[in-house]
């Protein structure tokens, strides 16, 4: 199927070629030869060569929505293709700039998601490793859980492996949700799932009623509508079923309103209803689809705000819990090589401990031999002292050595000797003395 952005280009190209006063089939062919269109259209423009009618032609191509085949075909009947062209493409415009806007509400949650994972994988198998390697060179033991190691150390020997990988993912993913069978599965999981019914009910809704409204402004027969319509819901099964329901209700003659009810809400059933007495069911199912593009931006938005908080207030947690279990691997690693290191402690510190020093053994040196002589001789003096003292108290020989006097008058005053004379020295009753010749 050919890109929106491509058909808009092609729109406005064939548009403009035939406002500048070329007949239709000279501009199908000019464009043909362009580079940029020519890839596009360069079956068709063959078959246009051979009087097929550029819808019959651009049918025979493939590639094209049914819609724009049905517009193309009224537009050649009325003579008003270049109304027809502009119009889809407006309304290509809207749908365009609707995704865009739809991508950028998305963009912060995903980069949120991302950034969280990558901090998740650098913890996990850059940290941690990192911190826990040098406590287990040390005899700690391994520090956290053996499949955490392994994926990491996995990691590290084949990560462009693991990124080739996960872009192989993405792509297949992406692709898979582009095919037939992953529109069908994401058109029935909006009709069955409540999260997605809420998120993609009301675009269904829009693209729905746009669609009904172009081509009722493009006059078609209200029968020749409900099969172009039946095209389009192709990749919807529900829709595909309630639409040839409803042609067969209109074929059996029954109201527009009636045969199409089962499609849409009620309150927008009864507008219709009003609308289709009145004679405005074109500007009116265009007016439906621009509320139901706003209900569902509305509700993009919501969704889109409850994930941003949501993805806030688990980081916040998800943080901490990085935190404690990066201090836990660290403690319990500490505490293995602790208990590694209690039991050899002893043997270390006794053979740790320095040899003792040998005391070096006397010798006759001068220092000593002037200590033991200036010992001697005040060891003499001392002994003669006391000698003297002793035996010649009486002999009215004066002593040459100091005499000892009392600072201030206590219970024994006199002379040293006469203090030896009445019983002996008191260690106890001594007084501070000073020395006087």
């Amino acid at each position: 199927m050919i890109s929106d952005e491509r058909l808009i280009n092609f729109c406005r190209a064939l548009s403009d070629a035939v406002r500048s006063g070329l007949p239709l089939n000279s501009a199908f062919e000019t464009l043909a030869k362009s580079r940029k269109h020519g890839r596009l259209i360069a079956r068709a423009a063959a078959l246009t060569s051979g009087g097929a009618m550029i819808h019959e032609a651009l049918a025979a191509q493939g590639g094209f929505p049914p819609v724009f085949l049905a517009l193309l075909r009224a537009g050649e009947e009325s003579g008003k293709t270049v109304e027809f062209l502009d119009l889809y493409a407006d309304c290509l415009d809207v749908r365009l700039e609707f995704g865009r806007r739809i991508r950028r509400a998305l963009l912060y949650p995903a980069v949120a998601v991302l950034a969280a994972a990558g901090l998740f994988i650098f913890f996990l198998f850059v940290a941690l490793p990192a911190i826990t390697a040098p406590l287990r060179e040390a005899g700690g033991g391994d520090a956290g859980p053996a499949w955490a190691l392994a994926a990491a150390a996995w990691l590290k020997a084949n990560w462009p492996l693991a990124l080739v990988s996960a872009v192989a993912a993405f792509l297949i993913g992406r692709a898979a949700l582009r095919s037939a069978l992953g529109r069908k599965s994401l058109a029935l999981a909006g009709h069955w799932l409540p999260g997605f019914r809420y998120a993609l009910g009301q675009g269904r809704l829009s693209q729905t009623y746009t669609t009904i409204g172009l081509l009722l402004k493009a006059g078609l027969p209200l029968g020749m509508m409900m099969e172009v319509m039946i095209q389009f819901a192709q990749d919807d099964p529900v829709d595909r079923r309630r639409f040839a329901r409803a042609a067969d209700l209109f074929a059996a003659g029954k109201g527009f309103t009636e045969s199409v009810a089962p499609l849409m809400p009620e309150e927008d059933a009864q507008g219709l209803e009003m609308a289709e007495k009145a004679g405005w069911l074109d500007d009116t199912m265009l007016r439906l689809g621009k509320a139901a593009q706003s209900r569902h931006l509305h509700r993009l938005k919501i969704l889109t705000n409850a994930f941003k908080i949501g993805v806030i207030a688990a980081l916040a947690p998800a943080c901490f819990l990085l935190i404690f279990l990066m201090l836990k691997q660290v403690f319990a690693a500490l505490g293995a090589s602790g208990a590694g290191g209690s039991a050899s402690a002893p043997e270390e510190t006794v053979s740790n401990q320095p040899p003792p020093v040998a005391l070096p053994s006397p010798s006759g040196t001068d220092a000593e031999a002037e200590t033991a002589a200036f010992n001697r001789s005040q060891g003499g003096r001392i002994a003669g002292m006391m000698g003297s003292q002793t035996m010649g108290g009486g002999a009215g020989t004066q002593s040459s050595l100091p005499r000892l006097k009392p600072i201030s008058g206590g219970a024994r005053t006199g002379s040293f000797g006469g203090g030896l004379s009445t019983g002996g020295i008191k260690p106890t009753g001594v007084q501070p003395t000073d020395v006087t010749r």
